[in-house]
């Protein structure tokens, strides 16, 4: 069966259903957690309530359990907003900051996760010396 994985920095793992990952994309970015599809023949996959429950409670009992890593999830969708808009803005190209957040979440994605890397990236193209001009409503180049 495939479900999510959510590894904590702690060492502490849960199975959880496909479904929640909308839910946990954003604490897996706020708490550096990493959710994982994984194939698993493990049947304690938790309901979000008990999740949540367990991840609060350090001292749940972890139970021991074989997977399959299919995919990592919640980091690497992150990351790509900021990467695409870094190497779009560096090959002189005009950004349209509602492109890329309807692009991106269309990908699963939450506006909130989206604007934030949108925002990282802002900062870091100011801070390797370059200047973002804003052209037009959610346009950006840099000139």
């Amino acid at each position: 069966m495939n479900c999510l994985l959510v590894k904590l920095k702690d060492k502490r793992k849960f199975l959880t259903s496909k479904s929640n990952l909308d839910q946990l994309i954003e604490f897996a970015n706020t708490f550096k957690a990493e959710l994982l599809l994984v194939e698993t023949n493990c049947k304690n996959i938790k309901s979000l309530e008990e999740l949540a429950n367990d991840i609060c409670d350090t001292n749940c009992k972890q139970e021991d359990f074989d997977y399959k890593e299919i995919e990592k999830i919640a980091k690497k969708k992150s990351k790509k907003v900021f990467e695409q808009m870094i190497k779009d803005l560096k090959n002189k190209k005009t950004i349209d900051i509602s492109k890329i957040k309807c692009e991106f979440s269309k990908q699963g994605l939450e506006e909130k996760e989206i604007s934030a890397q949108i925002q990282k990236a802002k900062i870091y193209i100011k801070k390797i010396g370059f200047t973002l001009n804003k052209i037009d409503k959610n346009k950006y180049k840099i000139i």
